[in-house]
């Protein structure tokens, strides 16, 4: 909500007494004076007002909500939000035979997590694979072959271990769950294959397919391109593939041809000058960038940097001017490819 800045309630405060008490000598705390003190506390105040509002009104729609607030108006539907997974896999692990190692022995790995064996194992020869979980969840746990350590000494086993792990995700932001879940719920409905129902079943074929696109007349043909991604437009593999391709299967309408692929990445990198250029405006002007590219997402996009201009300007409070030195023209991209935010420079 556009609501007048403190600059603004002081000054309109402060002509008001001047006004009416014309006696009054700015910047003088005495006598009447003091009321250009009590001026610049009732702008404080109403400022403060103004914000809790504008706040207020934002957690009452999944657009601009935040935190539990925007879990709490998409988590009945149910959209719930996709929380942190630890990563799964194993560790190459050597000793003397016969040796045992316990469950939940932990490894502390050179990339600082650790994992834990999830079964008793005794080594039958030398070396041994064994199925091995991060202890904590995320992304950061995802490693191939990563060296390591037992944390504590087993016998009859080398201090020694190499880990690999795939399969841990971290939490999603508000930005994500909030793209994701509008966007499902604006194509959810009676599916029967018309356009947008592609999409929702590809979304819906397993839990590693977080967003898709659908392409009409796909590179020239007959065929209707469905793109998916995974989270933060990671590849997926190549079985969620083959899940999407069986869903689709599953419910198309008859004589639809329908190819599945994955959605490349266009990485778009930024030159900007604005004024004022303080660090606040910079991090601010570069989270509407990263949301309006976000917003804008798809195959065959097309995104008019004069109108991210004009968004920047308006949504941008402080910020009095932007210029967009790069890229050099509007965003636009293949049926293959989805823009994405890259990094900014400034100048």
């Amino acid at each position: 909500m556009d609501f007048p800045t403190l600059e603004t309630l002081e000054q309109r405060n402060l002509a008001r007494i001047h006004a009416k008490f014309p006696e009054v000598e700015p910047g003088n705390p005495t006598g009447k004076g003091i009321l250009e003190v009590m001026a610049r506390m009732h702008a404080n105040a109403m400022h403060l007002a103004y914000g809790m509002i504008d706040w207020h009104t934002r957690q009452l729609f999944p657009q601009t909500a935040e935190g539990r607030y925007l879990d709490n108006l998409l988590d009945w539907r149910p959209l719930p939000r996709l929380v942190t997974k630890r990563a799964k896999g194993t560790a190459s692990v050597s000793g003397r035979v016969g040796s045992l190692i316990p469950k939940d022995s932990v490894i502390a790995a050179n990339n600082g997590q650790r994992y834990r064996t999830l079964s008793e194992v005794k080594l039958v020869g030398a070396n041994r694979i064994v199925t091995v979980q991060a202890v904590d969840g995320g992304t950061a746990a995802n490693t191939e072959g990563e060296k390591g350590l037992w944390e504590t000494a087993i016998a009859g086993m080398t201090k020694n271990v190499l880990v690999s792990a795939t399969g841990g995700t971290d939490s999603e932001t508000d930005a994500e769950y909030r793209a994701r879940a509008l966007e499902t719920i604006q194509r959810r409905g009676t599916l029967y294959g018309k356009r947008g129902d592609y999409a929702v079943w590809a979304v819906d074929s397993g839990p590693e397919v977080v967003r898709a696109w659908e392409v009409p007349n796909f590179e020239n043909k007959a065929v209707l391109g469905v793109l998916v991604t995974g989270r933060e437009l990671a590849d997926v593999s190549d079985g969620a593939l083959e899940n999407v391709r069986t869903a689709l299967e599953r419910n198309k309408l008859v004589g639809v041809l329908v190819e599945v692929l994955r959605a490349e990445v266009s990485t778009v990198d930024f030159r900007l000058s604005i004024t004022p250029d303080t660090p606040d405006l910079r991090q601010a002007v570069k989270n509407a960038i990263q949301t309006y590219v976000r917003d804008r997402q798809k195959p065959q996009a097309n995104i008019a940097l004069s109108k991210l201009k004009e968004q920047l300007e308006k949504s941008v409070q402080g910020l009095n001017r932007v210029a967009i030195l790069a890229p050099g023209s509007d965003i636009r991209t293949s049926q293959r490819k989805v823009p994405n935010f890259g990094a900014v420079q400034w100048v």
